[in-house]
């Protein structure tokens, strides 16, 4: 199928994801990173393997919940995949989501046992009428893309409908990046000047309101993701990541931030060899932000230095006591330029460039 009827780029991503989880790459990385777009966009595999002197790469996806961690991991494992170490976040939003939320992606990911095997896990007969009529049929699935791509072209007589010509410069990017989506840093950063009213209507509702429920049918997927890595001998690195510092203080007064951390600490107990790694303390300014909850190129290879120092002792067998085993990140030192990365920007600008020298 061609890229141009993924629908969007989160599609893709899903897509070229779940045929790359099976490849040589995968398989011959010592340390496998999964979970949603915090991850993908926050954890860079070249900064790992620079670090540790490990191969890494990077399997979470945009919006990704726990059900697609714990396939992905499956499937990386069944393929012959030996990790030594797993990385993996959990976004709070995503956990109190029904795996409906992501409905469209789940056909691009996901085999049809496996989207079975979700449905009776949710209990939702309508989700897993959903899905196996778009997995069986790809007209239904691609619908939105074929319908756009007919229109635009009889419209305009192009057959580019806009904003497929990204599609490209993503395929490019998660290639060079080890499965990463690198962020570029932009010259003046959206959440340098936020306020507090808007970053607390977008970190969740306010005090009072009966608003944190966890999704039965997702949460599921988060211990079978930590059994699976825990029957297998894993140890697992569970990434609570930074957000904006307004973001961050809205979490703390609505009440998110303390249920999800206890929802974390609750976890870990059944789990000896998980470790949680904390980045929320850990003073990244609004100037390292894409968005409220994404770090941009700086702020991201930062971030997962930190992880790696983390990391480093744990592979090399001087593991932290027990007691250890929950790991505030020190207050970030920017280290911009520290590591040779390509940013979406720069993937874009190398693509022009070589359009360019086949033209002439």
């Amino acid at each position: 199928r061609s890229v141009e009827f993924a629908g969007n780029s989160i599609r893709l991503d899903w897509a070229m994801t779940g045929r790359g989880a099976r490849g040589e790459d995968v398989r011959g990385s010592e340390i496998l990173c999964f979970g949603d777009s915090q991850v993908k966009h926050g954890i860079y595999p070249r900064v790992l393997e620079s670090t540790l002197g490990r191969p890494a790469f990077n399997l979470a996806v945009s919006a990704g919940p726990a059900p697609a961690s714990y396939f992905l991991l499956r499937r990386v494992l069944d393929a012959g995949a030996r990790p030594k170490a797993v990385i993996v976040d959990f976004f709070p939003t995503l956990l109190l989501s029904d795996p409906r939320f992501t409905l469209e992606y789940w056909p691009e990911l996901l085999s049809t046992r496996e989207l079975v095997e979700l449905s009776l896990v949710a209990r939702d007969l309508r989700l897993f009428t959903g899905l196996v009529l778009a997995k069986a049929f790809p007209t239904v699935k691609d619908r939105r893309a074929i319908r756009a791509k007919v229109l635009h072209g009889l419209r305009t007589g192009s057959g580019t409908v806009p904003g497929t010509e990204t599609y490209p410069t993503v395929l490019r990017n998660r290639r060079v990046n080890r499965g990463a989506l690198v962020l570029p840093t932009l010259p003046t950063s959206p959440v340098a000047g936020e306020n507090r009213p808007k970053a607390a209507k977008l970190s969740g509702p306010g005090p009072g309101k009966a608003w944190w429920v966890l999704n039965r049918g997702t949460t599921v997927f988060v211990r079978r993701f930590l059994d699976l890595a825990a029957a297998r001998g894993l140890p697992v690195f569970w990434l609570v990541p930074p957000s904006s510092p307004d973001y961050q203080a809205g979490s703390e007064r609505n009440g998110r931030d303390a249920a999800y951390a206890a929802f974390v600490r609750e976890t870990q107990t059944r789990y000896p060899n998980v470790v949680v790694i904390d980045g929320r303390g850990a003073g990244y300014p609004p100037e390292a932000f894409f968005d409220p909850t994404h770090l941009d190129r700086n702020g991201a290879e930062t971030f997962t230095a930190s992880v790696a120092s983390v990391i480093g002792p744990h592979l090399a067998g001087n593991a932290p006591s027990p007691a250890r085993r929950w790991i505030g990140l020190p207050h970030s030192q920017a280290r911009p330029g520290a590591f040779p990365l390509e940013d979406l920007e720069q993937s874009g600008m190398a693509l022009r460039a070589e359009a360019g020298r086949v033209r002439r």
